[in-house]
């Protein structure tokens, strides 16, 4: 298997070459077989004290929904699929007990986004959730939909659920590159806890270090 792993690299540095230059191959085996490096930031949101009127409902024709594994079976045909997180990442979440809110627009998934009660689920940084806590993660608007503020509206309505439910801080990360994540929550209310960095050597050795906190 391991063997396998390896080869699968090798072809792919080999692929950069051939249609990249050498010169991107070398960046491509850094980062992929040598070291990779995410620098991320770990986010605080909170529930909030009153919501935007124009966030607090959704345009008409969208509707919100909580997925299933019936939905995940019809996402597979999904025209835009290969987007967002692969079938089986999803299944496990949900076999695990996270839950996908979304939403629908004539019966079509146009976003979604995930939580969980029990904890982070990135690799980048693992931690559990406290008994008023949530992590939210895989935040996603398909490109036709967005400019509608649905992001915005999802992520209220996963904030209203958890209250709901008893939880009242929530976590999230963004990498540091994704400044059009960041914006959103922050427009929102986030806070940064702190900067780190995911580093992993020879797809072996991974580490997390945290470079500020704020």
């Amino acid at each position: 298997m391991e063997k396998h792993h390896y080869f699968a690299k090798v072809s792919g540095i080999y692929r950069k070459a051939r249609d990249e230059g050498t010169g991107k191959a070398v960046k491509y085996l850094f980062k992929r077989v040598l070291m990779d490096v995410r620098p991320f930031y770990y986010m605080k949101e909170i529930f909030p004290a009153a919501v935007p009127d124009h966030l607090a409902a959704l345009p008409d024709g969208f509707e919100f929904f909580t997925l299933t594994e019936s939905d995940l079976e019809t996402f597979r045909h999904h025209p835009r699929r290969d987007e967002y997180v692969d079938h089986q990442t999803m299944l496990d979440h949900l076999h695990k007990g996270d839950t996908c809110l979304g939403i629908k627009c004539k019966g079509e998934i146009v976003a979604l986004s995930w939580y969980s009660l029990i904890d982070s689920t990135a690799k980048y940084y693992p931690a559990p959730m406290g008994e008023k806590e949530a992590y939210l993660y895989d935040m996603f608007v398909f490109a036709e939909y967005r400019g509608k503020n649905l992001a915005p509206i999802l992520r209220y309505k996963n904030y209203q659920i958890l209250h709901s439910l008893g939880r009242v801080t929530y976590y999230s990360i963004t990498e540091r590159a994704n400044s059009a994540s960041l914006r959103f929550k922050q427009k929102l209310g986030a806070q940064k806890l702190f900067l780190a960095a995911y580093c992993e050597l020879f797809g072996r050795y991974k580490k997390t270090v945290i470079l500020r906190r704020y």
